[in-house]
Order: structure tokens, then sequence, then C-alpha cells
């Protein structure tokens, strides 16, 4: 039978599919943020972006799903992942039918929608990397790659204690801050889950991010949450309801009864996420942020059938935890000359911020490869 590909750009479409849609999330092993209960966070109006999921089919049974969303601007029109970039949200496609979901993919985004360049984000040691370089070169797309922000994860293996080892120092921390905590009022670690009062959590969660370093100095009515903990903690709310061995938590740290940090995490098929942490600017010199998720990759540690910890960045807290850092790369598939505009606009961002001898060598590589493709088109026009 022949491949049908269907766009989803509302809840309502994903609602009639979703127990097909949720079965081969599962039986693909992909990640929980992917789950109906979560994706239909991102189907709601979001800020100009028009959510487009490819959902491949043959038959009743489903072969692939391509989570994009849609920005128009004036001039152009650019794919991204539907997810946070942090969520870990690539395509899900069962493997036998890989090079034909992804050929469909490009084809109905450049050809069909008229997308003049996409943005993704994909594990290094994906499949569907090398797939999609064979690809672009056949329909003539130029992609471009370079290393994103990667992934530190904990393999749970052993025993806390042999954890803890080669970490000695990293534990000293934590004893130290919370010694010093403690001697200005008591420190408690307050813990919530999906038994638990949504809304005392997430009243708590909020006085931690009016108070953190994002919204110091600014006024009161200016304080907007953070869109992605919300999704996170609606997502939970209803993945739960579905799934009974999905967990997910919300670890608070309290100082002197305030609460001064925040951890949210979930726990789904043997992997472990902790999703978002922010702590009290004005408690910053005691790293209360870290503190917090010391307690929190300890309770995970000692929770029956899970296996990887994962902290979804490499920033350097989660470092000093990581068994490995597992690479990300970015990709930018373009057509037309507004990709090289975009890739501009990057390059200048990023000789602004950080300069490195090592993005303008990539950016010009990319260049080439554009080069390249139009020179190769026009030989076989």
């Amino acid at each position: 039978m022949q491949i049908k590909a269907q766009a989803i750009s509302d809840v309502e479409g994903l609602r009639q599919i979703e127990p097909l849609w949720d079965a081969f999330i599962c039986e693909m092993g992909g990640c929980p943020f992917l789950l109906g209960g979560f994706a239909s966070q991102f189907l709601k109006p979001n800020s100009g972006f028009i959510p487009y999921i490819l959902v491949f089919s043959i038959g009743r049974k489903i072969v692939g799903i391509v989570p994009l969303k849609i920005w128009e601007g004036l001039f152009y029109r650019k794919g991204l992942i539907l997810t946070h970039p942090w969520f870990r949200s690539d395509f899900v496609i069962d493997p036998v039918q890989r090079d034909t979901v992804l050929k469909e993919t490009f084809s109905i985004l450049f050809r069909k929608r008229g997308i003049h360049f996409v943005e993704l984000r994909v594990p290094s040691e994906s499949r569907d990397l090398t797939v999609m370089k064979k690809i672009c070169e056949e329909l003539g797309i130029s992609s471009f790659t370079w290393l994103s922000m990667g992934r530190a994860i904990i393999s749970v293996e052993g025993t806390w204690a042999q954890f803890e080892k080669p970490r000695r120092s990293m534990r000293r921390d934590v004893e130290r801050t919370g010694r010093r905590m403690m001697e200005k009022g008591p420190l408690e670690i307050k813990w919530y889950g999906s038994r638990d009062d949504r809304q005392e959590a997430l009243d708590k969660i909020l006085l931690v991010e009016k108070s953190s370093w994002k919204y110091v100095g600014q006024p009161p009515e200016r304080f907007e949450l953070d869109p992605s903990i919300l999704h996170v903690l609606d997502g939970c709310a209803e993945v739960s309801q579905r799934f009974p061995s999905f967990d997910w938590g919300a670890a608070i740290l309290e100082h002197r009864g305030k609460p001064i940090a925040h951890s949210l995490f979930l726990e789904h098929g043997g992997h472990a996420y902790i999703c978002k942490t922010s702590f009290s600017d004005s408690h910053r010199r005691h790293s209360p942020g870290f503190y917090i998720n010391y307690a929190v990759v300890r309770e995970l540690w000692h929770r029956p059938g899970v296996k990887v910890i994962d902290f979804m960045g490499d920033l350097p807290y989660a470092r000093r935890f990581a068994s490995e850092v597992v690479p990300v790369n970015k990709i930018v598939l373009s057509r037309n000359n507004l990709g090289l505009f975009f890739m501009a606009t990057n390059f200048l961002h990023e000789v602004i911020t950080h300069p490195t001898p090592k993005f303008m060598e990539m950016t010009i590589t990319y260049l080439a490869s554009i080069l390249k493709a139009r020179i190769a088109r026009g030989a076989k026009g």
C-alpha cells in the first residue's frame, strides 16, 4: 500500500488519531514530549507560528511523525521543530520507511508549502542525519550542519555511593551550601507529583520565577511566566491520565519558608528528564539550583527502573553530574538565497556574542555547499 501524508495543525486533528499516535511513539521509543498530551500543548495559538505536523501512514498504521511549526515572515517562510528545541522531540519514523518519509517530507515542505529554509536539531547519532544529507543531494537542497548544545546524561549503573565516589568535590559543595544556608534559617525540600496539588506547586514555582535573574530590576507588571513551564506541567497532567507508568515531579527548595529554587522532572520508560530549573537571584552565591538538582538526581537514581537521567542540555553544572555529553547537530536546509540571509544573521550574531574561528569556518563551508549545489543544478538543467 502507498504511504499517505496527513497534515495536522490543531488539537482536534490530533485527538482523532491520538491512540494510534501514542502507540506509535511508544513503539518507536520516541521521547515523551511527543505523546499526545504534550504535543497538544504546542497546537494552541502561539506567537505567530503555525503548527504543521506531518503524519505518514499505511492504511491505519502510522509509520512516521514529523512535528514542525511554520513561521511566515514578511519575506520568507521557515520551518522549525514543533516543541522547544531542548525537548529532544526530533522526527519519529519507522526505520523501514525512513527514506520514503524523509523524501516526501522535504518535497512537501519545499515544493508544496513553499518553505524557504528549515532549521532542525538532530542528535548526532540519529540515523535520520545520514539519510537527510543523501535526500538533500537528490532534491538539490543545500544543507549546513554544526554542533549545537549537547545533552548531559547520567547512566544509572551501580550504587549511589559508586556514582558519588569520583564526584567527591560535588558532594562537598552541596554539603557546604546546605550548612551555610541553614546557619541563616531552616532549609527544606518539598516534593510534588501527580497525586499532589498541581496549583500549589505552580504557585511556588511562580514565586521562584519572579525572583529569578530573568526579572531582576523589572516592574511586577512585566512578569511573564516562561511558557515552557506550563507546557511541562500541563503536558504531564494530561499524559499521566493515559499512562499510569508515566511519572513527574517538582522539587521546591525553601529557605526560611520561602521558595528559592525549583526543578521540574519526569520519567517514562526508564528515561528520566530534568526539564526546568530556576532559582532566586538573591541566593545566587549559594548555588541553590545546583543544590536542588543534586537532590533530584539522587531521588531519580533510587527510583526502580530508571536507567538514564537526562539534563536536556550541557550547561556547566550539568556536566559535573554527567556520565557523557551526547552531541546534537543543528541543521539548516535551504533551496534559495533566503537561506543565505538566515545564515548571515546567525553568523553576525555569533561574531558579536562569542566569535570563534570554527563558526566562521563552518559558515564558509556552508556557502561553498550552496554554490556547489547551484552549479550541480545548472549542469543538470
